[in-house]
C-alpha cells in the first residue's frame, strides 16, 4: 500500500530511496494511476512509495515545481533522480521506475 505523506514528514521521507506521487482528489488521471502504482509498489522492493495531495500541501508542490498532475518524483538521498509527468500505462511506468 502507498502511504500518504504531508509537508510535515516530506523532508524525512525523501532521505530514503522513494517514489512520490503528487496528485489531487479531483484529478481523473491521478485516480487511474493509483492502482497502477499500488501494483508496482508491491513488486519494486528497493524503493518506498508515497503519495502527497497537492491541494493540502501547496508549499511542497510549489517547492518542487509541480505544474501538472499526476507527477511522480523519484528521490535518492534527498535528490530528485527522475521526474515522470502525466499518466503512464503500467509497463511504461514500471520500465521508467526500474531504469
Amino acid at each position: 500500500m502507498i502511504k500518504q505523506i504531508t509537508s510535515e514528514n516530506f523532508d524525512e521521507k525523501i532521505k530514503e530511496s522513494c517514489v512520490i506521487d503528487f496528485y489531487a482528489e479531483w484529478c481523473g488521471p491521478c485516480r487511474m494511476l493509483t492502482p497502477i502504482l499500488e501494483s508496482i509498489s508491491s513488486e519494486i522492493k528497493t524503493k518506498k512509495f508515497y503519495s502527497i495531495d497537492i491541494d493540502q500541501n501547496v508549499f511542497i508542490a510549489e517547492k518542487y515545481n509541480i505544474k501538472t498532475i499526476p507527477t511522480i518524483l523519484v528521490f535518492e538521498k534527498g535528490e530528485i533522480i527522475k521526474r515522470i509527468i502525466g499518466f503512464k500505462h503500467r509497463d511504461d511506468l514500471t520500465k521508467e521506475l526500474t531504469n
